[in-house]
């Protein structure tokens, strides 16, 4: 089409979106509780692919009687009554609709095979090693750096694929000894840490997701140590970062994450984290702990992140019936692929030219990026996105699915309460304060560490008074003149 009449491609694009949208068939009464696959009118279709070619044959006889320069008449086309230009343009347009339908059943096919819920194999996918290597040592890297105990992190926050903040609570406890004790016998924060890792794994275990009472199912919990850092923070740091113009270790040995415990105001973190896999893996909750031992006080700190559901769109898949494509079916698939090859034909030359200076640009960058590595200390190394992360939906499918992974994250939270508890009854602590922040947190959510707040009749805080009298609502839910005061 470039070679005959380029402006051409220009009435392409246009023409096979009418064309599409003049072969659909609207639905008299759209469906509430569902939805309807697209219906091809045949009739309708060959009409409209008849009178587009007849209309453009129409507009280029009519460019042809105009007295064009040469350079025009060859960019619209309009040499030799058109027919040049047109041949090609239908040409062109019947093969970019061949190729487009080609994709788009060889799509529909594997989802309806291997890619379906119950059939999905990973290790059955197909490997980029053969095509492209370096693919495949970046995936290999990838999975490596997941499979580690080390997060590295870009940007403020860092836990990237945790997916959405849900709360969190912190709780400070000074390291005094118990009436009935003699003295706080010595621990450190390692040693906590290993009290709760054997309490929430215990826990884990006895959850649904692990029992299979899951009615989804889905993975087996998971409690496992992670080193958390920002990319801008491990220069000079030789456990982390061994060689400058390498990735960072994905994996620390048991005594450097000790290490990392027992410092608590390093650049590099530790946290305690359980991951639970609900619904199938559609809902996955995460409880993290950090636990720290200083200035005569045991620090703990809980965030709750959950991970919710993939888009809507991407779970069509699941839907497809295994069974062979009817006619229906097919008359969807040509319908889809009507609109969108037109700007396949039109980002063609675009992608091509894209794809052949990918290996030409790729080894600059590389270039470009490893001498950056090695010129600046404050070089980002850390993880931007995850892709389930990236994945995620705005919105939950079923009503019971955050509320299944709320009631894992408060089960999580008594039972490492608990165990803290229980440690420091044994360590001769007092344990008052303790109880009763713990409380708040498990009664509450919210723990009130100074100020006054009043929520009703309730008032928490140093000095703080409450004061309430009884009254009766009127029926429109007005409150009666003098019905409530509190302070």
């Amino acid at each position: 089409i470039a070679l005959f009449g380029p402006l051409w491609l220009l009435l392409v694009w246009p023409a096979l979106s009418l064309l599409g949208r003049a072969s659909r068939v609207g639905e008299p009464y759209a469906a509430e509780r569902g939805r309807h696959l697209p219906r091809l009118s045949r009739w309708r279709l060959a009409a409209a692919g008849c009178c587009l070619p007849a209309g453009g044959a129409a507009l280029g006889a009519a460019l042809s009687s105009l007295p064009l320069p040469g350079a025009v008449r060859w960019l619209l086309g309009c040499y030799w009554y058109g027919v040049p230009a047109l041949l090609a343009a239908v040409a062109g347009a019947a093969l970019a609709l061949r190729a487009v339908l080609d994709e788009e059943a060889d799509v529909d096919a594997r989802m309806r095979g291997a890619l379906r819920r119950g059939a999905f194999d990973p290790e059955g996918l197909p490997r980029p090693g053969a095509v492209e290597p370096w693919a495949a040592g970046r995936i290999a890297a990838v999975a490596d750096a997941q499979r580690g105990n080390v997060r590295c992190h870009s940007g403020f926050s860092p836990f990237v694929g945790y997916g959405r903040r849900e709360s969190a609570w912190t709780l400070t406890v000074p390291l005094l000894p118990a009436e009935s004790a003699r003295g706080v016998a010595a621990f450190d924060a390692w040693a906590v840490v290993a009290r709760l890792r054997r309490r929430l794994v215990e826990t884990a275990d006895a959850l649904p997701s692990a029992t299979g009472a899951d009615p989804r199912g889905g993975a087996r919990p998971v409690v496992e140590d992670r080193v958390f850092v920002s990319g801008r923070e491990l220069s000079g740091d030789g456990r982390l970062l061994p060689d400058p113009l390498r990735p960072p270790a994905t994996r620390l040995p048991e005594e450097a994450v000790r290490q990392v415990v027992l410092r608590p105001d390093g650049t590099a973190r530790h946290y305690l984290v359980s991951h639970v896999p609900l619904w199938g893996g559609e809902v996955v909750p995460s409880h993290l702990l950090h636990v720290a031992v200083a200035d005569g006080a045991l620090h703990l700190r809980c965030e709750r992140y959950l991970l919710g559901p993939v888009r809507r769109d991407l779970h069509a898949v699941d839907l497809l019936p295994p069974a062979s494509l009817t006619g229906r079916d097919r008359g969807a698939l040509l319908s889809g692929a009507l609109r969108r090859t037109g700007g396949a034909l039109w980002r063609a030359p675009w992608s091509c030219l894209a794809d052949a200076l990918a290996e030409y640009r790729r080894p600059r960058r590389l270039r470009a990026e490893t001498r950056a590595a090695r010129e600046d200390p404050a070089f980002d190394r850390g993880a931007r996105f995850s892709v389930r992360e990236y994945a995620q939906g705005p919105e939950y499918f079923h009503h019971f699915q955050p509320v299944d992974a709320r009631h894992t994250l408060d089960a999580l939270d008594r039972h490492a309460l608990a165990a803290v508890r229980d440690f420091l009854d044994e360590h001769g602590v007092d344990t008052a304060d303790f109880r009763a922040q713990s409380q708040t947190i498990l009664n509450h959510g919210v723990l009130q560490t100074g100020g006054v707040s009043v929520v009703g009749n309730q008032a928490v805080g140093t000095g703080a008074q409450a004061r309430a009298t009884t009254a009766t609502a009127s029926a429109d839910g007005a409150r009666p003149p003098g019905g409530s005061a509190g302070r």
